[in-house]
């Protein structure tokens, strides 16, 4: 329903280009804005209706300019977002702001496009908010939509997998396994970088970009590996289930595809199994499913040294873009599915020594 997106247009991504904007007082309250803002994203993404209608004013009040339909007060608001939760796939949603005016210190006016993508397809909408500034908060007070045209960005296209955004860690690596999705700079492409430590040591990086390709109508997905290999694909996404198709070619010449399949259990817990793994066409085990937990903020903000690489370390890291095997010695984390599209071999490691 249409009126289901714009009650939760400003929850997403904020992108200010504000006019009237005044003196530093200004610039420091649409900074305000932005902190609210983030909380309100934080609150939708975890599905807490409760947490979001506690970023709407108490009479806060919701219209569709179409349908007259009315949304009043919070707690109202609340039982909205409990309906838009109890989804079997939860809608994602992309924002461009295009106007911001204080008409008082207190009251602020915020124009701009929702799109939401939901198990319906995408939904496009233009909107008018009332953002006010209660004890030092600013709550949004009151928003009106009007059902667009579809015209779908590159980036809309991508939002059946921004609950990848944020840090991760794997589960069983001791902390050694780390990731990070991100949104590009224009909101265009996904980057997902993730790095194998040993001790103090880097001992792998890797980079995956995430974009949409509109003559094949489909997400690609470029992959580039510290030792050197490359793969591309595409990506399959069906609710909170993402496979990642790759071919690519290691250091050594050699070919090598793989499929990775990430299924979301929470917003702060996935599962990565790397499944149909090949190298030089010879079938390889298919390692068990890995648990994928979101790092927690002081941890994933933890500066990490890089050291010259170690070939003693014996790291299993992506399989599609390092050699097979790797020389032995004392035992070191293991890296899960999701960052092993790669293994090394004996002779590639001694060659690197």
């Amino acid at each position: 329903m249409r009126f289901l997106v714009l009650a939760i247009a400003l929850t997403v991504g904020w992108n200010l280009v504000a006019a009237g904007r005044i003196g530093a007082a200004e610039t420091s309250e649409e900074e305000s804005i932005d902190r609210a803002i983030s909380g309100l994203v934080s609150a939708f993404n975890q599905q807490d209706a409760a947490a979001v209608a506690a970023h709407w004013a108490q009479d806060g009040v919701y219209v569709d300019q179409q349908t007259g339909e009315r949304v009043e007060g919070r707690a109202a608001i609340e039982a909205m977002y409990t309906k838009v939760f109890a989804a079997d796939v939860a809608p994602r949603l992309l924002v461009r702001v295009e106007r911001v005016q204080f008409v008082t210190p207190e009251v602020a006016l915020v124009d701009g496009q929702a799109t939401v993508v939901g198990s319906a397809g995408p939904v496009a909408s233009s909107f008018a908010a009332v953002m006010v500034k209660v004890k030092r908060e600013w709550l949004l007070h009151s928003s009106r939509e009007t059902a667009l045209p579809i015209t779908l960005k590159p980036g809309d296209h991508l939002l059946g997998l921004d609950w990848l955004v944020g840090n991760w860690v794997d589960e069983d690596s001791s902390g050694n396994v780390r990731s990070s999705v991100r949104w590009s700079a224009k909101h265009a492409f996904l980057i997902r970088s993730f790095r194998v430590t040993h001790e103090a040591d880097v001992v792998y990086e890797a980079t995956q970009i995430f974009g949409w390709d509109p003559a094949a109508e489909r997400i690609k997905v470029w992959m580039f590996g510290s030792e050197g290999g490359f793969g591309e694909g595409h990506v399959d996404v069906d609710g909170d289930r993402a496979a990642i198709h790759l071919v690519g070619i290691l250091p050594d010449g050699r070919t090598a595809s793989a499929t990775q399949v990430l299924t979301r259990v929470s917003n702060d817990n996935f599962t990565s199994q790397l499944v149909a793994h090949e190298i030089g066409g010879e079938p390889q085990p298919t390692p068990e499913a890995v648990n994928v937990v979101r790092a927690v903020e002081a941890d994933a903000a933890a500066p990490v040294q890089a050291k010259e690489q170690k070939a003693e370390a014996k790291i299993k890291a992506p399989a599609l873009l390092k050699p097979a095997e790797q020389k032995k010695s004392a035992p070191t984390p293991e890296p899960p599915a999701e960052k092993s599209l790669e293994k090394s071999s004996k002779k590639s490691a001694t060659a690197q020594e």
